[in-house]
């Protein structure tokens, strides 16, 4: 029997678990399966999961067993637990020089994402780099200056 993304997003939403700590479950999947493509489900790959963190060897297990354990339905499935949620909080890290701009910064990611988390982190070079949601942006003064060059 085949099982949409959506009853399966459901399914996982009525866990235990925190959509927050679910998106992050997913987001290590997909970067497990860039790494380790096949090999993800070699016996000895899956008992050092399972050594380490039950419910991402459980995640596995239920993904595979419903055909879904591949980069895109894995996507899917995140996107359906952050529409479907009412407790998902996007979180981004914010990495930049301390200076009078930087709440321009967080203000703007507080504009478009009303409900966030925001991580300040300082920052070592001139420039900024924002992370998350799969979404980054990365800009400094030794690029600006090469482009001008």
């Amino acid at each position: 029997m085949r099982i949409s993304n959506q009853a399966l997003t459901k399914t996982f939403l009525e866990a235990d678990i925190a959509s927050n700590d679910l998106v992050l479950y997913f987001d290590i999947l997909i970067k497990l399966l860039k790494k380790h493509k096949k090999r993800l489900l070699d016996s000895n790959i899956l008992e050092i999961i399972k050594a380490n963190d039950e419910t991402l060897y459980t995640f596995i297990i239920l993904l595979k067993h419903h055909n879904k354990l591949d980069i895109s339905s894995i996507k899917s499935i995140s996107t359906e637990i952050k529409k479907q949620s009412k407790d998902y909080i996007p979180t981004f890290t914010v990495n930049i020089i301390k200076n009078p701009k930087e709440n321009d910064i967080v203000e703007k990611l507080k504009s478009k994402f009303q409900n966030c988390e925001i991580k300040k982190q300082d920052w070592f070079e001139l420039g900024a780099y924002i992370s998350g949601e799969w979404w980054y942006y990365k800009r400094n003064i030794d690029q600006d200056l090469q482009k001008l060059l």
